[in-house]
């Protein structure tokens, strides 16, 4: 009992999160009464507690069910741009940057790319009979007086769709990023090439194409900001254009996945149902704009001052952790099995070590054991030079001298001292600065690892911008960053 007791007492210690501080002044947290009543709220957040008492409260117009508060939550979890789920929004993008699947990514400068190898796959659905379009560019050849882009395609389901739809395309891009078809294996060479689109197309632009008979089609740009659902996914700011003379027929594109559907005399509709590069191993980038594009090679570098988190390039921040008042962290706490969520908030700033340092407020719900003793607050301070450093809490006053809890100017094999609740050195080292840490919140790339070498057997990882979003103690407790926000 008293090995699991000082197990429990060093769990319940704010500290491996914001504190820098130890167990050694907690050996006597008595624990509760086994005969005692225990208000049980574990994967409860409204209602009876089993004691009488409450697991919280619903906000707006949320209703609890079973413990838990529903009704329309706008969530945006992963995403900062499109909508929230419940007619809001999650944010804009900036301009030069498209919302796709929830992410800003940076917009391409060609409407669709035609290296080869790359493929792409259609479903046909003429008044209820359906077929599959299959397109692979396979080469280049010489056609119109340039080199173009082969595109060969192929079809099954449905024979009768695919009677007539054997055969090959030639397209190009030229320097002013149009994409052009330059004929096919049916007709041959078109004179002139046929505009399929543009990445400087503006609503109201209208051009001329060409069809079988040599008739001429006009079109006009209807919108360049629409949002377009096909089976492939959602794609944001697209390019909708339509016929306007010689034809009835719409087109949607995406600048980057090219022609993603199209609507002809109302019942003819071909959509985008899947794309990939470069067969085989198929790099994916999409909604990426950095990091790793699953085939060992990049989706591209981030510009300096940013970061790459979960494939998107973020503004990278000067200092470990953004100390702004109402920034929240959610964290996920487990021992031996045992589970509770901590929350923390930024709430106001307080003279602390000789300095005005930011208070955050804990607190935690979940299991009655592990909360018993992690109300409290801490105060930390980031200096000039990217150190982040806790400057005490409410349990044991201030630290003299304060914690140095991580910094942005961390190199492997840097090492410094903490000291415990009892005054005792705790020594550690930097182990990476490039780890991929993977937690509840997200993926998170370039981060901070270190360990304890002495007086200590810890682990934590850093993500400068994020802060502390992992740690491990004593080989069993894990603490892991769930959530944060930073309004």
């Amino acid at each position: 009992m008293k090995h699991w007791r000082a197990l429990v007492s060093y769990a319940l210690v704010l500290g491996l999160i914001f504190g820098g501080m130890f167990v050694a002044g907690c050996r006597d947290t008595v624990l509760p009464d086994p005969d005692a009543c225990v208000p049980e709220c574990t994967d409860r957040e409204c209602g009876d507690d089993g004691c009488g008492g409450s697991c919280g409260e619903c906000g707006g117009e949320e209703t609890c069910e079973d413990g838990l508060c529903v009704g329309c939550v706008p969530d945006c979890t992963g995403r900062e741009c499109g909508g929230d789920g419940c007619g809001g929004s999650c944010g804009d993008c900036d301009a030069g940057e498209t919302c796709q699947d929830g992410l800003c990514v940076a917009g391409s400068n060609e409407v669709m790319p035609l290296d080869i190898g790359n493929q792409w796959e259609f479903s046909l659905d003429v008044m209820g009979m359906e077929a599959t379009l299959t397109y692979e560019a396979t080469g280049t050849e010489p056609v119109g007086g340039i080199t173009a882009t082969r595109i060969e395609g192929g079809c099954t389901g449905n024979p009768l769709l695919c009677s007539s739809m054997e055969g090959y395309y030639w397209l190009a891009a030229n320097e002013g990023d149009g994409l052009y078809s330059y004929g096919d294996s049916r007709f041959g060479d078109y004179d002139p090439p046929n505009l399929m689109c543009s990445t400087t197309f503006n609503v109201g632009d209208t051009w001329q194409t060409t069809d079988d008979e040599g008739n001429v089609v006009e079109w006009e740009v209807v919108s360049t900001t629409e949002t377009v659902t096909v089976p492939a996914g959602t794609f944001t700011d697209c390019i909708h254009y339509r016929a306007t003379s010689g034809a009835t027929e719409e087109r949607w594109y995406h600048i980057g996945a090219g022609n993603l559907k199209t609507l002809s005399d109302g019942t003819i509709l071909i959509e985008l149902t899947d794309y990939s590069y470069e067969g085989g191993c198929v790099p994916d980038c999409t909604g990426r704009e950095c990091g790793d594009d699953g085939c060992g090679g990049s989706c591209g570098e981030c510009t300096p001052g940013e970061t790459c988190e979960d494939g998107v390039c973020v503004a990278g921040a000067d200092e470990v952790m953004p100390l702004g008042i109402g920034n929240q962290w959610e964290f996920l706490l487990g021992v031996m099995g045992m589970e509770a969520t901590l929350t923390y908030e930024a709430t106001g700033t307080e003279p602390a070590g000789g300095i005005t340092a930011t208070r955050i407020d804990g607190a935690c719900t979940g299991n009655p054991l592990l909360c018993s003793s992690m109300e409290g607050y801490y105060w930390l301070a980031a200096n000039q030079q990217g150190g982040l450093y806790s400057y005490g809490d409410s349990r044991f006053g201030e630290y003299d001298p304060p914690n140095l809890m991580c910094s942005t100017t961390f190199n492997v094999g840097d090492t410094w001292q903490t000291t415990d609740d009892e005054g005792g050195a705790v020594e550690w080292e930097v182990v990476s600065t490039t780890e991929t840490v993977t937690v509840p919140a997200g993926t998170f790339t370039d981060c901070i690892h270190y360990h304890a070498t002495a007086g200590a057997t810890e682990e934590r990882w850093y993500h400068i911008g994020a802060g502390n979003v992992k740690t491990l103690s004593d080989g069993s407790i894990l603490i892991e960053l769930t959530s944060h926000s930073y309004p």
